[in-house]
């Protein structure tokens, strides 16, 4: 993800949505270095939670455990860091609110918000990674695994013995899988909507380029025959 990449808006919620307390979004990744990116408006100065619950299970949608340790990095209108969590609770005593994976016994779910962050009325970006694919600088340095960088869409098994594997728990380097949930929890949540890339400009060209192939050739093909048969 480079600064010069397009991105186009996805609505998956409507944008003209009133306040609200929490808003979520899950989904499946299909390989290590995948990001899900939200814009998110904050209507006014307030607290915000932002966690994940596909590791362990549980939340308010009852999540199923088994998702990969997943990560959270939050920038803000600039692209600067906020906060990031890429570790999960693996210090002592550092569950806090993430539930428990029944499997490995641990707590990797992100969390972002503990301590307390409060974020003025504005705009943000949240990206959720695997653990591991962190993030540079800026958001506009893209990530560490991203095809810009590392471009390595198996890191978690490479990395552990097990090449060409991938959602390899960072603990135990037990399988998991490629399901991801988070919620956004905040009384002052303008709107939150996911961001997808678009197609690179060269991939585009040739797309449009096979279209207008497609068409003329059936025009031509279908074209009318005047005058009787010879």
């Amino acid at each position: 993800m480079g600064g010069s990449k397009i991105r186009l808006i996805v609505a998956l919620l409507p944008t003209t949505l009133g306040i609200a307390s929490n808003i979520s979004f899950n989904g499946v990744f299909t390989a290590d270095n995948k990001e899900a990116i939200f814009d998110l408006t904050m209507a006014a100065s307030s607290t915000i939670t932002i966690q994940t619950f596909s590791y362990a299970g549980g939340g308010p949608d009852m999540a199923v455990a088994g998702g990969f340790a997943p990560e959270l990095t939050l920038f803000d209108a600039s692209g600067d860091i906020l906060a990031n969590d890429a570790v999960g609770g693996t210090a002592p005593g550092a569950c806090e609110t993430r539930g428990i994976d029944p499997t490995t016994g641990a707590c990797l779910d992100a969390l972002i918000g503990l301590p307390p962050l409060t974020l003025a009325a504005g705009s943000y970006v949240a990206v959720l990674t695997e653990q591991g694919n962190n993030p540079g600088a800026t958001l506009s340095a893209g990530f560490s695994e991203d095809a810009a960088h590392g471009n390595d869409p198996t890191f978690t098994g490479d990395n552990t013995g097990l090449p060409g594997r991938m959602f390899i728990d960072p603990g135990n380097f037990s399988q998991r899988n490629g399901t991801w949930d988070v919620w956004f929890f905040s009384n002052s949540l303008g709107s939150v909507t996911r961001v997808v890339a678009a197609p690179e400009p060269g991939s585009a060209l040739l797309s449009c380029a096979g279209i207008l192939t497609f068409l003329f050739m059936r025009r031509v093909v279908s074209r009318p025959r005047f005058g009787g048969k010879k």
